[in-house]
This record gives C-alpha cells, structure tokens and sequence, in this order.
C-alpha cells in the first residue's frame, strides 16, 4: 500500500472515534453531512442565490465564465450543503460561477435519474452563459463525463475529481483497497448495487462512461487522482484515453491521499491546493 499522508492517518483515526455507521442509504448520508460539517473551512462571502429547476440548483458567485458542479457520494449521497463550501471556494477562487446540481439521488431514484438530471442542467447553464464547463468530484465526475459525451454543444472545460467511471469494479485498485482504507472497493461496489436495475450492463457507457466513445468530442479537461483510492485506476485508465484522443489533459495526481479529500479543507490541507487547481484550470 502507499504511504499515507499523516492528514489521512489523523483522519482515519477521527473516523475510528467517530464510529458511525453506514450500512443503509440513510445512514451514508447523515454520515457524509455531519463529515462535510465537521470538516468544513473558513465562511466564505460570495453571492448565493436559488436557481431553481426540477433537480433544485444552487448559483455562486459573479462573471462570464460558468461551472457546472456534480456533487459525489457515491449517486446515493451528497447534496447542496455538502458542497457549499467547495462551490463557494471554486467561484470566488476562479472569478466566475458555479452552478451546483441537487440531482435525484438512489435507491428512491436509480439510473438513469442522475444522469437525465445532469443533462438538464448543462441545458440549463446553456442560458445564464456562453462558456460552460462541468465538473464534479467521485460519482458526480461521472455525470459530468457522461453528460458532456452527450452534450451536443462543445462544453469551455471538465473537471473530473476521482472519477468513480466504471460500474464493473474490475480494475486492479478496487481489489487493492477493497477493505479501505478509508473510502473502501466495497463501499464503491454498494453505491453502485444501489444506484444500478440488477439487470443493467455495467459496460454501458451511460453507467460507465470510461468505456464510452466519442472522446474526441471532449474539452480540455483536468483529473484529479488519488493513490491510495479503489478508483485510482480508472481515473488512470481516463487519462490514458483523453490522451490518446489527442486532448489537451491535465493531471494532477495526489500519491498519498485519500479518496475524498476535497470536501474536507479544514482536515486535508490539500483541498485548499486542489481547489486552486480546479480555479486556474476554470480561469484558463
């Protein structure tokens, strides 16, 4: 196994402490909330404001330039809240907006709810701004992946975090970290049992946009990877093929980290670095 940043090794043992479960849908989300408050940074003043929508949707910040957030957790976790601070960051770091996605999350809503929520959002972001990216970090990478392969309109950019982009589990990171730590090839695998009909073909690229085509109709895009994560080695595979497609890519890769990370600026002084990374990407 990498070595572990010594942030991970303090969060692992506050993880220890804590011990909340996380065994029900409901329970992965209290536990998801209560982290994302726990770990949340300094406030943040920037111009908040109800965009509405049938999936509800949050707009931050001023400016031209618009970025279009999927939350992650997972497509059963995760919500505006859990993400207003890294949405607050991202616009007042890069100087423009951020249009953060509540989409409709499993087991109550299974695939492709999420996804034809996604899509309707980057419909959306279409009329408040002429230069729109998508983003999102875990399951909500996935969204914006798949939605931009859908897109007919060339997006400005993505930001795909630990791109969580292959239902098939298969890749040799998620036996490697199947028992964590922290974020687990297990807890990937029941995200995906739960968002996922029992009969659904994993490879379609819908639920597993790393195998999709089209990759050429892609913009730049910036990914972000962590080593010690079961989805390491998608996101891996992902850089591989943006390239190969002849794309403007850009990798950031954080060996020592844990899945997760970004939603957790006052506990990983790394989430401060990675924001920054996302906002200059945005801004170029």
């Amino acid at each position: 196994m990498p070595a572990l940043h010594p942030d991970c090794l303090a969060y692992l043992e506050d993880l220890r402490e804590l011990s909340m479960p996380a065994a029900t849908p409901e329970q992965v989300r209290a536990r998801y909330r209560f982290l994302c408050r726990r770990y949340a940074g300094p406030p943040i003043g920037v111009r908040v404001e109800d965009a509405g929508g049938k999936a509800p949707m949050r707009l931050y910040g001023e400016g031209e330039r618009l970025l279009v957030w999927f939350h992650g957790g997972r497509m059963v976790s995760g919500d505006l809240e859990t993400h207003d601070w890294l949405c607050r960051a991202l616009a007042r770091e890069s100087g423009g907006r951020v249009l953060a996605v509540d989409y409709r999350l499993a087991p109550e809503h299974r695939f492709p709810a999420a996804l034809e929520d996604a899509s309707a959002a980057l419909r959306f972001a279409r009329t408040l701004s002429g230069k729109v990216a998508a983003g999102g970090d875990s399951a909500g990478a996935a969204l914006a992946l798949a939605a931009a392969l859908d897109e007919p309109n060339p997006l400005a950019g993505l930001v795909l975090i630990y791109p969580m982009i292959d239902a098939t589990c298969s890749l040799p990171s998620h036996r490697e970290f199947e028992n964590g730590p922290g974020t687990s090839g297990r807890d990937i695998a029941l995200g995906y049992d739960w968002w996922l009909p029992t009969d659904a073909d994993r490879r379609d690229a819908r639920m597993s946009p790393l195998h999709a085509a089209g990759f050429e109709k892609l913009p730049r895009t910036l990914v972000v990877t962590c080593g010690v994560d079961p989805l390491r080695d998608e996101g891996l595979a992902l850089v591989e093929r943006l390239s190969a497609a002849r794309l403007e890519v850009e990798h950031v890769h954080y060996a020592t980290l844990l899945h997760g990370f970004l939603t957790y600026p006052a506990r990983f002084a790394a989430a401060h670095d990675a924001g920054a990374e996302i906002a200059a990407f945005v801004r170029g």
